[in-house]
């Protein structure tokens, strides 16, 4: 066979046989077992979101203007100052608490011509750098629970700004600009005087607890309770809820898989959800509580779109934040857990979790006015109990709610006072207060 014939045939044959291959890669179909769409799983989202600023917010707000203290508690105050201090380039952050006597912290902290903005607990620096502008390389790891700021000016290039943990007198000194002072002066400190009056008692010799001299007209509010689908939950919380298992019990109902239970009480309409794989001991920091809490919340849209559930206390022992139902200003309390979230972290994800299943509906209807008496008055009341004063944290207003078989819910104006560290109704009606009947 000659030479040009064997090139043809070699030829002829790559030809077809990529012919062949070609036609085998466009046609072949491989041998898969079907989707089966009940696996796909889809992130639950049952109501709202919230960002760090909205859910971090003070619990009081303190105008020291030379020697009178005016004070409010009101959250459209409180978003507009913080919102203004976002803007805020805060710098030289400096641990001077060393440097300070007992005398000198008192001052620091309650003098003339400064803001004291009080947190419901402490939050760290780096949680509230989102919210806040640190211009320092490198943050303190600690926490505070107070910003100080003087508006009265000591140098004419910069502001001074304290952060401050009040139970430990730990106190870091910082720098804003003086145009920033001056702004914050003019929109906060000089129209503090339409807020109420009002004055301090010390409670022992390293702590000051302010409360209104005078008395308040507040109204109470009456709500329908809308219960949301326990499914939602039983979705957003189960690694797999087509397993798990459902019964009726006494208080109400029970969800459960082999790791995770879900106890419904159909009474107070809450639940608490427990996944035994995460138990975990040993303390975490207040920003990995806080952080890991919220998001936790935000994955499955856990937040009222309504009303706001505010950052009110963490326990890095027991790895629990509480965040806390705020309505017209004012936190609520219930006995039975109706108007709080208390979540506790595990090993790597959320190792209880316990919450209303209703929320109130956007109307509300008010139901008379109720006298709160003074602050004066709630205080000689609480000493004359013979209580110890040096375990007075605070004293403030709130809400009681009150909830009925009618699925009506009321919030019932009242004194609360931080004893202990736990929060604690003032049984007002001996000192001047107008009974509503919802004891």
């Amino acid at each position: 066979m000659k030479y040009e014939q064997i090139k043809s045939i070699t030829l002829t044959l790559l030809v077809v046989s990529s012919i062949f291959l070609t036609w085998n890669l466009w046609t072949y179909q491989p041998s898969l077992e079907p989707i089966d769409e009940s696996t796909i799983t889809e992130d639950i989202v049952i109501s709202d979101q919230k960002e760090l600023r909205e859910i971090i917010l003070p619990l009081k707000l303190l105008y020291h203007r030379g020697t009178d203290t005016y004070g409010t508690q009101r959250q459209f105050e409180m978003e507009k100052m913080i919102n203004q201090m976002a803007s805020w380039d805060v710098y030289g952050l400096t641990n001077i608490s060393g440097t300070l006597t007992n005398a000198e912290f008192f001052e620091l902290v309650h003098g003339e011509d400064r803001v004291e903005i009080i947190f419901p607990d402490l939050i760290s620096f780096e949680l509230f750098n989102p919210i806040i502008r640190f211009r320092d390389n490198q943050l303190p790891a600690d926490t505070f629970d107070r910003i100080i700021v003087k508006t009265r000016e000591d140098s004419a290039e910069y502001g001074t700004v304290y952060f401050v943990s009040y139970s430990t007198q730990k106190v870091y000194e910082s720098r804003i600009n003086t145009a920033a002072l001056q702004d914050f002066e003019k929109e906060f400190a000089a129209k503090s005087i339409k807020h109420p009056e009002y004055f301090g008692f010390d409670a022992s010799d390293t702590r000051r607890v302010y409360l209104p001299e005078n008395s308040m007209d507040l109204n109470s509010y009456q709500y329908v309770a809308e219960q949301d689908s326990l499914n939602q939950y039983v979705d957003a919380l189960f690694s797999k809820p087509s397993l798990v298992s459902h019964e009726f019990t006494n208080t109400g109902e029970e969800f459960n898989d082999e790791t995770s239970l879900m106890r419904v009480n159909v009474h107070n309409k809450t639940f608490s959800f427990v996944n035994i794989e995460e138990e975990a001991e040993g303390e975490t920091s207040v920003t990995n509580l806080v952080m890991q809490t919220s998001d936790f919340i935000n994955d499955h849209g856990g937040w009222p779109a309504d009303y706001s559930y505010r950052y009110f206390s963490a326990s890095k022992p027991q790895r629990k934040v509480q965040y806390r139902m705020f309505m017209h200003d004012l936190p609520v309390f219930n006995e039975s857990g109706m108007s709080e979230y208390s979540v506790v972290l595990g090993k790597v994800n959320i190792y209880k979790y316990y919450r209303p299943y209703t929320s109130l509906d956007g109307t509300s209807s008010e139901t008379r006015s109720v006298t709160l008496p003074s602050g004066r008055k709630v205080l000689e009341h609480l000493l004359a109990d013979n209580i110890n004063p040096e375990q007075i944290e605070d004293i403030v207003q709130g809400f009681k709610l009150a909830n009925d078989v009618s699925n009506l819910v009321v919030l019932e104006p009242a004194w609360y006072y931080k004893y202990a560290g736990s929060w604690i109704r003032v049984q007002t009606e001996d000192v001047g207060r107008v009974p509503i009947g919802l004891e």
